[in-house]
């Protein structure tokens, strides 16, 4: 289970983009990139999102940084990556989501939302 801080106004995570693999069909995260060759229609485009990798081998079990991942992704399929797309990510992948709201340092459950579920209209 993934706990979220609820926000209302469903913001866009630090101009991150959420969208389908074109070899996989699996949802992926990160920062889109527009391979626009010189002179070319927009239709020959190309769209990738770029996202850091990491991976155990860090200082005391920790984790390092293995370099940028390039994907090219579906371009209907781009999205903002906010609340609404990362709940849309853990039912994806399986992971149940829970929202919460944090008032003076008490949690107050907003939804639990499961894989199976639809996911509810709770944002502006």
């Amino acid at each position: 289970m993934e706990t979220i801080i609820f926000d209302i106004l469903n913001a866009q995570h630090d101009y991150q983009f959420m969208a389908r693999s074109c070899e996989t069909g699996k949802l992926k995260i990160g920062y889109v990139v527009i391979d626009k060759p010189w002179y070319s229609p927009p239709d020959a485009w190309k769209y990738f999102i770029f996202s850091n990798n990491y991976g155990a081998n860090g200082f005391c079990g920790g984790s390092s940084d293995l370099g940028l991942t390039k994907v090219e992704v579906l371009k209907e399929t781009i999205v903002p990556f906010n609340q609404t797309a990362e709940v849309m990510y853990n039912k994806e992948i399986g992971v149940t989501t829970k929202l919460v709201h944090e008032i003076l340092g008490e949690e107050y459950v907003v939804a639990i939302i499961n894989p199976e579920d639809d996911i509810p209209e709770l944002w502006k």
